[in-house]
């Protein structure tokens, strides 16, 4: 297995690309909101409302990518309170089952080309109710009757003739996006009292998660005495505790973390949390009589 980036007009886009043996290119198939690929993501569709998605098969670079004359695959992950309407490609001779149920057939009858190597195998109609769908994030499988059964993987046909080589590829997983976790679960809980002057701070990421671009993932600390806190600290990698030292005693402290699982998708913080120290209290009791007279 390889992973493989490529750049879109929207930025940086990451796909896990199975390899078949046979076979040195890498292609994928995916569904997003853009039939050229620009856009990684699903459309943003209004409650109630509709929106068009794309279903495309990408041909890498290569001696044996110059098009396709079919595809086998499924997509799974669609929520049934969403309704979807799958057309092909006008140019398709054969279009075989469903591309949301148990899968389906695709085939051209000349050898199918498109611009950046990308050619057009459905266009999708999504359908939102007034109630809304969750979140959800769709994956491209095999078909569930594959043809092929030494192909377990989605795939398309190449135009390499005289042969015509199916290639195993692996599809590209997309959803409404980008879906970031939110920092939540303080640790002190928020308006916390009495609390120890050297506590550390700690969180954890709440939701649903989905980012289809690829750089350095950060995570942001505010800290201070301000409502607004200052920023302290950032971490590239996913920290969920902070360290701010010694605090002072009655004193209260204000804190946010502001997180993202790559700098392509934004981010998102938290709300401002805060707590109170308590009071420092000191023994200095240097003798066994010093100790029980604090009792007396």
């Amino acid at each position: 297995m390889h992973f493989r980036r490529w750049f879109t007009a929207a930025g940086w886009c990451a796909a896990v690309l199975v390899i078949h043996p046979l076979d040195a290119t890498a292609q994928w198939i995916t569904v997003i909101e853009s039939v050229d690929g620009s856009s990684c993501y699903m459309p943003d569709i209004p409650t109630p409302g509709q929106g068009t998605a794309h279903i495309i098969a990408f041909l890498a670079p290569g001696p044996t990518s110059n098009g396709i004359t079919g595809a086998e695959f499924r997509v799974v992950g669609m929520p049934p309170e969403m309704g979807v309407t799958a057309i092909p490609n006008p140019l398709a001779n054969l279009d075989l089952g469903n591309p949301f149920g148990d899968g389906c057939n695709i085939a051209f009858p000349t050898c199918q080309t498109g611009s950046s190597g990308i050619v057009l195998l459905y266009t999708v109609q999504l359908f939102v109710p007034p109630t809304g769908v969750p979140h959800y994030v769709l994956d491209v499988e095999q078909h569930a009757s594959p043809s092929g059964p030494n192909f377990p993987c989605p795939l398309v046909t190449l135009c390499d003739a005289p042969v015509f080589t199916k290639v195993c590829v692996n599809g590209i997983r997309s959803g409404p996006g980008p879906l970031l976790q939110v920092p939540s679960n303080p640790a002190p809980v928020d308006a916390a009292t009495g609390v120890a002057p050297t506590t550390d701070l700690a969180w954890e990421l709440a939701g649903p998660s989905f980012c289809c671009g690829i750089g350095t993932g950060s995570t942001a600390v505010f800290f201070g005495t301000s409502p607004s806190p200052p920023h302290v600290a950032t971490y590239e990698t996913g920290e969920t505790t902070y360290d701010p030292g010694e605090l002072e005693p009655l004193t209260t402290y204000y804190w946010r973390i502001l997180t993202t699982p790559d700098h392509d998708c934004g981010a998102v913080s938290g709300p401002v949390w805060s707590f109170s120290t308590g009071d420092k209290v000191g023994i200095e009791a240097t003798t066994w009589q010093a100790v029980k007279g604090m009792f007396r």
